[in-house]
């Protein structure tokens, strides 16, 4: 079961925010986002995280976070983190230990994709829609690639 880490979310959000604004220095960009923002990043996480879940459903077995919010005065504190876990079952067991780290920083870029095309405009997201969806495509394939090859054909020879 993949526990997804908020700290790997909002580095990303913020390397995200940063290298636009770098690589377009001509162009009007939004605000960078930076670390005195983490209190209100950790409310659109976990909205982000209930909506992966719902566009992931038929592929969970069950999706845990948090009830409330932990703790915003201290939003990397160990003491409280924010609990987000995905459980795909058996599919997911059957991932080599590459493909379910692969799979966890996949389910965290969407993340922190999802966050960002709630904080900007889709102009200033150009392509991030269909990012989403192809990774979703991705995550959903790499768990069905495992399911399907779990259960292996079976030849029954006949004689003439």
């Amino acid at each position: 079961m993949p526990h997804l880490n908020i700290t790997s979310v909002t580095d990303e959000i913020f390397a995200l925010t940063a290298l636009r604004k770098v690589v377009n220095p001509g162009r009007e960009t939004p605000e960078l986002l930076s670390r005195d923002r983490l209190p209100a990043l950790r409310v659109l996480v976990r909205g982000a995280f209930a909506r992966l879940a719902c566009r992931l459903a038929p592929c969970l077995v069950s999706a845990e976070t948090d009830p409330e919010n932990p703790g915003a005065e201290r939003p990397y504190d160990s003491s409280s983190p924010l609990l987000m876990a995905l459980d795909f079952g058996e599919p997911e067991k059957s991932l080599s230990a590459g493909s379910r780290l692969a799979l966890k920083r996949y389910l965290e870029h969407l993340l922190a994709l999802l966050v960002i095309t709630d904080i900007y405009p889709p102009q200033d997201n150009p392509g991030a829609e269909e990012e989403i969806s192809s990774l979703l495509e991705t995550v959903v394939s790499l768990l069905s690639a495992r399911e399907m090859a779990a259960s292996p054909l079976r030849i029954t020879p006949s004689r003439y």
